[in-house]
């Protein structure tokens, strides 16, 4: 049974109730304890549990503050009860042999960066009541394989599966309207990603450093993809939707995988930098309504590209025939 002598609790006595400042026992597992010197505990301040392995939290709380267990590099389970309506930001970041955290029905938000640099957390259960995933929730969760976002998730924050690198596959839910900047990078075993229709954007670096995605479905109601968002991904064909007229900076450069690019006849602009050391890339047919084209689209690593526009073809020793400086 976890401990929860009240004398080895520091406590300050607040309004609300008391906060938990220090834990000066032993044990490495507790239970906090529901009352200190009459006060209903309400609150943990950053570091209180440092050494602490196991923390078990009464339903006398509503809410875990921020940065409540912050920094505890020792902790590795936490059981929070039903009673918890909010946990605010950064309150387990930094946690970095943290396995496992409940995370109570009736959520209704990931804060940002709650879970931040969480190195060893490998699994966790995301409640059908979260309507919002913060910036960075999950970022650098080196250990996280997997993870289901609820269909009832219709906002999630950048950067907020970033430097995932075990995470294999996700589905994000119907109603997502913008896989927002960062959102993958660098999840470098990310194999498969599912996008439902209801995505109209792709952000910045969304899927920088993805080298096992071979493949991805672009919904036909994308209008925009961010620059660099598929740079060093390990995909092998793509085919860009009709509603996106330009072709961002960066959006292929350095995937060396690249056999195959559809463009749709929309297209109007290849940017800078867009299919660099793309050295599998054998053909490019670029739409004959494309009006301008970036004298580093094709700068670097393209010796063994042809591209045909217009009806002629073109490569790396006059590919200057055909694009501008702007």
């Amino acid at each position: 049974m976890p401990s929860e002598d009240e004398f080895d609790f520091h406590y300050d006595a607040a309004i609300e109730g008391a906060v938990i400042t220090k834990y000066n026992g032993n044990e490495k597992e507790i239970r906090l304890p529901e009352k200190l010197g009459g006060d209903q505990v309400k609150g943990i301040s950053e570091g209180a549990f440092k050494y602490v392995k196991y923390v078990e939290v009464p339903d006398t709380f509503t809410v875990i503050q921020s940065c409540a267990f912050k920094n505890c590099e020792y902790l590795e389970r936490v059981v929070l009860p039903d009673s918890i309506i909010e946990i605010q930001e950064e309150a387990f970041s930094h946690c970095e042999k943290l396995e496992y955290v409940n995370i109570p029905e009736g959520i209704q938000s990931i804060s940002e960066e709650t879970f931040y640099y969480c190195r060893s957390l490998d699994g966790i259960v995301i409640p059908d009541s979260v309507t919002s995933i913060g910036e960075k929730a999950f970022c650098e969760c080196e250990a996280l394989t997997e993870i289901r976002i609820p269909e009832s998730v219709i906002d999630i924050g950048e950067d907020a599966f970033a430097w995932c690198y075990k995470l294999k596959s996700v589905v994000i839910p119907m109603g997502i309207e913008k896989i927002p900047d960062d959102m993958f990078s660098q999840c470098k075993e990310l194999e498969e990603v599912l996008i439902p229709d209801t995505v109209t954007t792709i952000g910045n670096h969304a899927f920088n450093g993805c080298n096992m995605m071979e493949s991805i479905q672009i919904p036909e109601g994308v209008t925009q993809i961010g620059y660099y968002a598929f740079e060093h991904s390990g995909l092998k064909s793509i085919i860009i939707p009709s509603g996106v007229t330009v072709i961002d900076e960066g959006l292929f450069k350095g995937c060396d995988m690249l056999e195959e690019v559809i463009l749709h006849d929309n297209i109007k602009e290849i940017s800078e930098y867009s299919f660099n050391d793309c050295t599998k890339l054998r053909e490019l047919d670029i739409p004959d309504g494309v009006e301008r084209i970036s004298s580093l689209a094709f700068a670097f690593g393209c010796e063994g590209l042809t591209v045909t526009y217009k009806g002629k073809k073109y490569n790396y020793t006059n590919f200057d025939e055909i694009t501008s400086r702007w």
